[in-house]
């Protein structure tokens, strides 16, 4: 008997069930830059800058050509990436001070949903969202 999938969308998902997990999960590294601009690399037509390790992830994995950023300072724009959120909705308005409370440990980040898929995770830098123990990296994910 030859089984006809509806859509191919049907198709994909039974691909997706049968295929090896490993073959499901690409790795998954996102670099946040402060102020960088939208041409700040060779790959993306700098002419004044020398960004040969920046260009060789950029051509071995995934360029964004077209982006946007949440806000035009730190804090806010990390919650924007990491809860795609506004910052607004996200709980910060602001950069987070020393001794304030940062982004609400109530948020979900990306890291989060991806420990929740079986990925092992990590931050490494500039964090800049928090200083207490719910609101630090292990914290959010």
């Amino acid at each position: 008997m030859k089984v006809r999938f509806p859509s191919p969308l049907i198709a994909l998902f039974v691909t997706l069930l049968i295929a090896p997990l490993s073959a499901r999960r690409p790795n998954v590294i996102i670099i946040f830059t402060d102020d960088q601009g939208s041409i700040d690399m060779n790959c993306y037509g700098a002419k004044d800058l020398v960004t040969p390790h920046m260009d060789g992830l950029a051509k071995r994995g995934v360029r964004f050509t077209q982006f946007y950023s949440a806000a035009p300072v730190c804090s806010p724009s990390r919650v924007g990436l990491l809860t795609g959120r506004t910052p607004q909705h996200g709980g910060l308005n602001g950069n987070v001070r020393l001794n304030s409370v940062g982004m609400p440990s109530s948020q979900i980040t990306i890291a989060e949903e991806l420990k929740k898929s079986g990925y092992a995770t990590a931050h490494v830098g500039k964090w800049h969202l928090g200083h207490s123990e719910q609101t630090i990296p292990n914290g959010q994910g």
